[in-house]
């Protein structure tokens, strides 16, 4: 049946244009996409930000490249090439002046040391019914057994946890408001450097533990070492310390050592035991707790000064919030000119000595015997 001859027909003249312009914007889209993709691998990344090279572009062959890279994976994994005109430096990390993130003003403190076997249930019930205002208690002494009874998982399974049960007694003086602060022997270690061989620093070939002058060392870039010193404090933390005072961080500096994990170069003392230290300045500040370090006075004294144990008291005073030393009448006011020549602030209780007597005023412990 034919159609009437009076319907409407729309006119179709530039359909056709539509159609061209549709499928040509499907083809530029379709470029787009495949240069994105295929010139990744031209795309080069500087100090300017991103940009395109590519070879035949700039003029350069681009199998002698692939030849070249080529040649390159070939080297041994040790070797380094560099372009020409390019050198490379590997140095050690500048721990000299850092950013000052030690507390201001911690204040003065004045106190009496325990060292075992007097940290135990009596001595302490005894200093809880004192005027003493601040007690600094040996928990992890020199050769590393602690003197508590600590729930340190690595101290249980290697038996270098101690007996005493102070939780109550420590309880008992934070209720009268007494200072608590914690001395743990960090480095000086031989009880688990002996019986924990993988902890300790080996000699420069890695046959043996390392050992001088009868000392023996855990390894301050041992993650288990790190791991160990952080349980400890999170405990101490928990047991109400207000502050943790490392001794022995120090180690001979000079000496032929290896550390554990791969380096592009051996750190001296210095640099090895200021990356530790900046890692206990972080634990504390995440525990909310004081942090304080113990120098060696003998090094201090010497003609190397406290270098020859790594030690350095620029870096010290600007990241612990006090630094300890322990002194007798003859070297106390040398001592001190020494240490307050190196900090940037004259806050009180920032410098604390360690005497077999009390003083008049000012910061100091009272160590007996000392």
């Amino acid at each position: 049946m034919s159609r009437p001859s009076n319907v409407y027909r729309g006119k179709r003249k530039y359909n056709w244009i539509l159609s061209v312009i549709a499928f040509a914007m499907t083809f530029v889209l379709g470029i787009v996409v495949f240069l994105v993709f295929s010139l990744q691998k031209y795309i080069v990344y500087d100090k300017d930000g991103p940009s395109l090279f590519v070879p035949v572009l700039e003029g350069v062959d681009p199998e002698s490249m692939f030849g070249q890279a080529e040649e390159i994976a070939k080297k041994d994994s040790a070797g380094l090439t560099l372009p020409e005109g390019v050198e490379l430096v590997v140095s050690a990390p500048d721990y000299s002046k850092p950013k000052l993130i030690a507390h201001k003003n911690p204040g003065e403190i004045q106190g009496q040391s325990l060292s075992p076997p007097s940290i135990n249930a009596p001595p302490l019930e005894y200093f809880a019914l004192t005027d003493v205002q601040a007690l600094m208690l040996d928990i992890k002494p020199d050769p590393g057994i602690l003197s508590y009874s600590s729930s340190v998982l690595l101290a249980i399974s290697y038996g270098v946890n101690g007996e005493s049960i102070i939780a109550d007694q420590l309880t008992a003086l934070k209720d009268r408001g007494v200072y608590l602060s914690a001395r743990v022997n960090v480095l000086h270690d031989a009880a688990m450097a002996s019986r924990n061989p993988p902890l300790a620093i080996r000699n420069f070939n890695g046959s043996d533990i390392f050992s001088f002058n009868g000392m023996f060392y855990l390894d301050p870039y041992n993650e288990s070492v790190r791991a160990y010193l952080e349980d400890i404090m999170m405990e101490l933390s928990i047991l109400g310390f207000d502050e943790v005072v490392f001794s022995g961080l120090s180690l001979p500096n000079g000496a032929s050592i290896s550390y554990s994990g791969e380096m592009t170069m051996m750190p001296d003392s210095v640099t090895a035991l200021a990356s530790l230290a900046f890692f206990l300045r972080e634990t504390a500040d995440t525990l909310h707790i004081k942090v304080g370090v113990e120098i060696e006075t003998s090094a201090l004294r010497g003609s190397d000064g406290l270098a020859s144990v790594g030690q350095s008291l620029d870096l010290y005073s600007r990241i612990f919030d006090r630094v300890y030393f322990i002194s007798d009448a003859g070297y106390l006011n040398f001592d001190l000119q020494t240490i307050e020549n190196h900090f940037t602030d004259n806050a009180p209780g920032r410098i604390v000595p360690i005497l077999d007597y009390a003083l008049k005023e000012g910061s100091y412990i009272y160590m007996p015997g000392n």
